[in-house]
């Protein structure tokens, strides 16, 4: 009686083994095929996000592009992507030249804590990504570089 008992046990526990193998390998299988679908998308979205960091890193670094958006003035806000040429034609030309060809970059300056948003997008998938330009050596006025990419 007690050895019928005892072999009880060990299929008991044989079936909670099993139970649990099952489980983690459907768990495994589920999560290769959700990360194979949605890999590529996320991973193309990273490296945009990634690059507009690396171009506003690149601005928010530079003296001479921070001096130039921190000159814009106040009523000249927000500044559109056309309006660059003549009130920031270096960190225009930086934008493009940083920007990949796969990509339709613009940009804008907008004051702090203000809308800073592109028109005219046509049902197309926008990637944004801001900095703050506050100060250099000589002047404080905090500005928002906001940068637009979308895929053509």
């Amino acid at each position: 009686m007690v050895k019928n008992i005892i072999t009880k046990n060990k299929k008991g526990w044989m079936r909670l083994v099993e139970a649990f193998v099952a489980i983690v390998l459907l768990t495994s299988v589920l999560l290769v095929i959700t990360s194979a679908n949605s890999s590529p998308r996320l991973n193309f979205q990273e490296e945009i996000y990634q690059m507009q960091g690396a171009v506003l890193r690149d601005i928010q670094l530079n003296e001479s592009l921070r001096a130039e958006i921190l000159n814009v003035q106040i009523d000249a806000m927000p500044l559109e992507w056309e309006d660059f040429e003549s009130e920031a034609p270096k960190v225009r030309e930086r934008i493009i030249f940083l920007s990949p060809k796969d990509l339709e970059c613009s940009a804008q300056i907008c004051i702090i804590n203000e809308p800073c948003v592109l028109s005219d997008t046509d049902d197309k998938e926008v990637y944004a990504k801001s900095v703050v330009i506050s100060a250099n050596a000589t002047r404080y006025s905090p500005r928002q570089l906001k940068m637009f990419c979308i895929r053509e």
